[in-house]
C-alpha cells in the first residue's frame, strides 16, 4: 500500500471507531447494516484489504447466498478498494473466482453458497483464511447457516474477523432484524448502523442526493426503508403494529384475564395454541405463551394443554369448523368453545388486529407467533403491489390468536 494514501480520506468519520476496533481486533464479528449509499460495503472492502496488507500470510473469503451477481457487485467493490488503497498488483482471475495480489500470492476468494458444504473442501495455497465477508446477510438462511460456514473456514492459529453487511429487511420479524439485540449484547460482536446522511456529500454525488430527496418527497415510508435502512416500512405487511419484546412478570401480573385459543392441525399444518391478554385502555394485545406441535391427535393435544394446567374453568376458543375436536376437548375436561365464524369475520378480525396501537409478542415464549405476525404480508399482484388479499398459509398462530380474542373483537 502506497505511503501517500491517507485513510482519513477513505474512511468516513461515522466508521472511524469501527475501523480502530477492527485493526486492534477488538471483536471477532462485525455486523454492519444501513440503507442505500450508507458506505458499509465499501468500508468493509477497505478493511479486508487493510487486514491482508498487514497480515501477509492471510487470505479472505467473500460470500453471497448465490454466485450470480458476485462479479458485478462484490468483485468490483474489492477492485475499487484495492485501487483506492494503492494495492496496484491485485488482479482478478476468473478461473479461480479470486482477486490475487501478485507480490504476495494472497487471495480474496468470491463464492456463492447455494450449498455451503462445498466450502469444506476449500484449500488455500499457503496460510489461512483470516477474514470472511458475508454480503447481503439477510439472504442467508439464518444465523445457523452463518455459524456453520464460520466453523468450516475458521482454521489455523491467529486472529479472525467476520464481517456481515446488508440492508435490514423491511419486515421487523425477519431473522436478520430480530437477532440484532442479541448480537449487540454478545462480547465478541460489534453492531453498527449507518445511512447516507453520515457520509460526505461529495462522496455520493449530486445525482444520488437528488434521487434520495425525490424518493423522500414521493414516499416517506419507502425512503426510510430504502435509504435509512429502517425495518417496518413495508406497506405490504398485514400487521405493521407488531412489537417484539419480552413481557415482564410485573406486566403479566397486571392482566386481569388470559384469553386462550387453538387452531386445529395435524400434518403438515401444526396444532397451534396461544395465550393472549387485552389492554383496552391502550388498545394493545399481548401474546404471552404458545404451543406448537405436529401429528397430535385431538386427545393428545388436549393432554398437552392439561399439562400446562388448563382445566374446566379455563375457556379455550377454537375453530367452529371442527365440532368433533371441540367435543373431544370437552370430554378431556377442557372448557372448549366454538369461536363464531360469520361472513366477513376473517377480514374483520384481521383488520381489528391491524388497527390496534400495538400487538406485543414475547418472542422468547412465542417464537412461532412472532414469526407469523411479523412476516404476514398481503398477496401481491404482478407489479409487486399488495392486492388486499391475505395468504392462507403461515398463519396458524394468527388464527389461534383470532379465536382466543373472539369475544373481544366480535363485539364490533
Amino acid at each position: 500500500m502506497a505511503e501517500r494514501v491517507r485513510l482519513s480520506g477513505l474512511i468516513a468519520p461515522v466508521f472511524a471507531p469501527v475501523h480502530r476496533d477492527i485493526q486492534r481486533h477488538g471483536h471477532t464479528r462485525y455486523v454492519l447494516t444501513g440503507g442505500r449509499g450508507s458506505g458499509k460495503s465499501s468500508f468493509t472492502a477497505l478493511e479486508v484489504w487493510l487486514l491482508l496488507v498487514r497480515n501477509p500470510g492471510c487470505h479472505a473469503l467473500v460470500l453471497r447466498k448465490t454466485a450470480a451477481s458476485l462479479r458485478h457487485s462484490a468483485v468490483n467493490q474489492y477492485l475499487w478498494a484495492a485501487g483506492r488503497l494503492g494495492v496496484t498488483d491485485a488482479v482478478y482471475r476468473a478461473a479461480d473466482g479470486a482477486l490475487v495480489r501478485r507480490s504476495t500470492g494472497q487471495m480474496i476468494l468470491f463464492r456463492g453458497v447455494d450449498d455451503w458444504t462445498k466450502l469444506k473442501s476449500l484449500k488455500m495455497p499457503f496460510g489461512r483464511v483470516a477474514a470472511v465477508h458475508f454480503e447481503e446477510r439477510d439472504q442467508f438462511a439464518g444465523r445457523g447457516e452463518l455459524e456453520d460456514i464460520l466453523r468450516t473456514v475458521m482454521r489455523g492459529d491467529g486472529p479472525f474477523w467476520s464481517f456481515e453487511t446488508g440492508n435490514p429487511p423491511p419486515r421487523p420479524g425477519h431473522w436478520a432484524n430480530a437477532e440484532l439485540p442479541e448480537l449487540a449484547a454478545r462480547p465478541d460482536c460489534l453492531c453498527h448502523h449507518s445511512d447516507y446522511r453520515a457520509l460526505p456529500p461529495r462522496w455520493l454525488g449530486a445525482a444520488f442526493l437528488e434521487q434520495a430527496r425525490a424518493a423522500r418527497q414521493a414516499n416517506e415510508a419507502a425512503w426510510r426503508r430504502d435509504y435509512l435502512g429502517q425495518p417496518g416500512a413495508d406497506s405490504g405487511l398485514v400487521f405493521p403494529n407488531v412489537v417484539l419484546r419480552a413481557v415482564s412478570e410485573e406486566e403479566r401480573s397486571r392482566f386481569e384475564r388470559v384469553y386462550r385459543g387453538v387452531d386445529w392441525g395435524f400434518w403438515p399444518d401444526p396444532f397451534a395454541y396461544v395465550e393472549a391478554a387485552w389492554d383496552p385502555a391502550r388498545r394493545t394485545v399481548y401474546l404471552l405463551e404458545e404451543e406448537t406441535a405436529w401429528r397430535l391427535c385431538t386427545e393428545d393435544a388436549a393432554a398437552l394443554l392439561a399439562r400446562r394446567g388448563l382445566g374446566p374453568r379455563d375457556t379455550v376458543w377454537a375453530d367452529a369448523a371442527e365440532p368433533k375436536s371441540i367435543a373431544a376437548f370437552r370430554r378431556a375436561g377442557l372448557a372448549c368453545r366454538a369461536a363464531g365464524k360469520g361472513r366477513g369475520s376473517l377480514r374483520y378480525s384481521l383488520q381489528w388486529l391491524a388497527g390496534l396501537r400495538q400487538i406485543v409478542i414475547d418472542p422468547g415464549r412465542c417464537p412461532a407467533s412472532a414469526r407469523e405476525f411479523a412476516n404476514y404480508s398481503y398477496v401481491t399482484g404482478r407489479d409487486g403491489s399488495p392486492t388486499g388479499d391475505v395468504p392462507d398459509r403461515d398463519n396458524h398462530h394468527i388464527d389461534a390468536a383470532r379465536y382466543a380474542l373472539w369475544s373481544v373483537w366480535a363485539r364490533g
